[in-house]
């Protein structure tokens, strides 16, 4: 029960725009749970390097999502790994079904986009809607600049803020609206949130994975784009998702000094490196827990390397980024309890928009 109640946290509380046949994508493989505890770190890595990693759990068994056409691999490598979910759109329908609409309360893509559209649109000299590209699927690929004087390219830090990568973890587009929201509506009224947006040019990508997000799928077309990254190791790496094609080439467009890239669950922020345990440079480790810490504050999170909260994931935003050009590059994990009732979403959603303006002010 243990297990299967933490998977509902992950998952339950996400918004689709029907329901049914709605909560299967076609264009997406049926995703399974589960939960494994190897005998040796060596079956341990090749699980990560075949799987999706998620959570590692305070007694030390991980949690691992993969196509459930895959599971006779991983059941090879531990054949004492246990199914936490055979769908995980299963958890969908029963909150639903316990709670009829409370899935409807988060953005659709299509709500994102027209909010967005309407923001620049009411706050010109701050606010500027820019698409970069296109998902395999057609929608559009955008995000929202925010500064002063925004139509010009000033000496400023550039910072790079994204959500939904993985489709169906809609708590950070939730937390990427509402900093948008808090800047353009308080600017020149609240002191802080006017410096931040004169000192620094802000991107908000409120919906990176669009074709994810607007069917409330984790893949992108079937494929993993949290994993779709070039990496140190895999230095011609060539991503097959739409989206991660067009953010990478979105970010050397830009001269981004950090990046955050909201995902769910576990309250944890973390930096590189993901791909390996060897540590970052030891001036960079101290600059990365330094921001980190700052970041965490709010929430009580819990900070380190990818590789060391989790596990071994090649192919992360935070690596490439950080590799690349140096950007301090971080994966956010939202908490479990987020959404959870409307207490616990709105102190969440509070916590990690504070989050968010104590790294902007970072830079």
């Amino acid at each position: 029960m243990f297990f299967r109640t933490t998977v509902l946290c992950i998952f339950a509380f996400f918004a689709f725009d029907s329901l049914g046949d709605q909560f299967r994508d076609p264009s997406n493989p049926v995703l399974a749970s589960y939960l494994v505890s190897p005998e040796t770190e060596f079956v341990m890595n090749e699980i990560a390097k075949k799987f999706e990693v998620t959570k590692k759990l305070p007694d030390g068994t991980f949690e691992v999502i993969l196509p459930a056409a895959k599971v006779k691999e991983l059941l090879q490598l531990d054949p004492d790994a246990i199914q936490i979910e055979a769908d995980i759109a299963d958890v969908f329908r029963r909150a639903e079904k316990a709670s009829p609409g409370i899935l409807k309360k988060f953005y659709t893509y299509a709500g994102v986009e027209d909010e967005v559209k309407k923001l620049a649109e009411s706050y010109p000299s701050i606010a500027k809607y820019e698409v970069y590209g296109k998902s395999k699927q057609g929608r559009n690929l955008f995000a929202l600049k925010i500064s002063d004087n925004v139509a010009t390219d000033e000496n400023e830090p550039e910072l790079l803020i994204s959500g939904a990568t993985h489709g169906n973890e809609i708590e950070g587009t939730e937390v990427v609206m509402k900093a948008i929201r808090a800047l353009v509506t308080n600017y020149g009224k609240d002191q802080r949130l006017t410096k931040i947006v004169n000192d620094h040019e802000i991107f908000f990508v409120p919906t990176l994975n669009a074709d994810g997000y607007a069917s409330r799928s984790r893949y992108d077309n079937g494929v993993d784009p949290n994993r779709e990254y070039a990496w140190p190791e895999q230095p011609n790496y060539v991503p097959k998702a739409a989206s991660i094609t067009a953010i990478v080439s979105f970010f050397h467009s830009h001269n981004f000094a950090g990046s955050m890239d909201l995902h769910s669950s576990g309250g944890l922020v973390m930096y590189p490196w993901a791909y390996t345990h060897d540590p970052v440079p030891e001036a960079d480790k101290k600059i990365f827990e330094s921001l980190g810490r700052k970041m965490a504050e709010p929430l009580g999170y819990e900070v380190g390397p990818i590789s060391d909260i989790i596990y071994i994931a090649p192919g992360s935003s935070a690596d490439y980024y950080y590799w690349k050009k140096h950007t301090l590059g971080f994966g956010i994990e939202l908490n479990d309890s987020f959404a959870m009732n409307k207490e616990a979403f709105q102190e969440e959603l509070d916590g990690t928009v504070e989050m968010t303006w104590k790294f902007i002010e970072s830079f």
